[in-house]
């Protein structure tokens, strides 16, 4: 048996209920590809901190990976917290950069740099120069270097984005952000 199409003539394809019905149907399939697709990057995200859309995210997922190289150097525990807040002015330590880097302070490696090498600065303040608790902040210091050095292309990467999006202005030591949202339409 032989089906026979209609004529073109007999079907007008703009208004043709084959094509409303197919229309509908696409519809409804790009929206649940979208869904699904939303909800695949949170998942990544959660599991790749690095592939979070705000780049923030992922420059703390790495300055925390330094800070966990810092505290893995033999004999670092002193580091961790400090109690020498009589002496140290500015005191600095472990935990309270851990803190910082989980509230995204941070733009920049070099932000995050001044902070470890204030460490070692209050530590030979503290213990003096030929102290082995200075060395241990040099090795803490260098480890930080070394494992961020690992992800320099992407450290890179997200530190350029960063600038694009995000203007900073230093006012007496304190770091006040501005915003600068660039608009992507033309």
């Amino acid at each position: 048996m032989w089906f026979s199409r209609p004529s073109i003539r007999s079907i007008s394809c703009r208004y043709s209920a084959y094509t409303e019905t197919a229309m509908k149907m696409c519809s409804h399939v790009m929206e649940q590809f979208c869904h699904k697709e939303l909800k695949l990057m949170r998942l990544e995200s959660l599991v790749n901190p690095l592939l979070d859309e705000d780049d923030l995210v992922g420059l703390s997922y790495l300055l925390q990976q330094a800070i966990e190289a810092m505290r893995g150097v033999e004999h670092s525990r002193p580091f961790h917290i400090p109690d020498y807040y009589k002496i140290i002015s500015n005191p600095m330590d472990l935990s309270t950069l851990e803190k910082l880097v989980k509230e995204n302070r941070f733009r920049s490696r070099e932000e995050f740099f001044v902070q470890i090498e204030l460490i070692l600065s209050n530590c030979i303040t503290f213990n003096g120069n030929e102290s082995p608790l200075t060395e241990i902040a040099q090795k803490m210091l260098q480890a930080a270097r070394t494992r961020l050095e690992q992800d320099k292309e992407t450290l890179d990467t997200i530190e350029a984005n960063i600038r694009r999006s995000v203007g900073f202005i230093c006012i007496k030591n304190k770091i006040l952000y501005m915003a600068i949202f660039v608009s992507l339409s033309y």
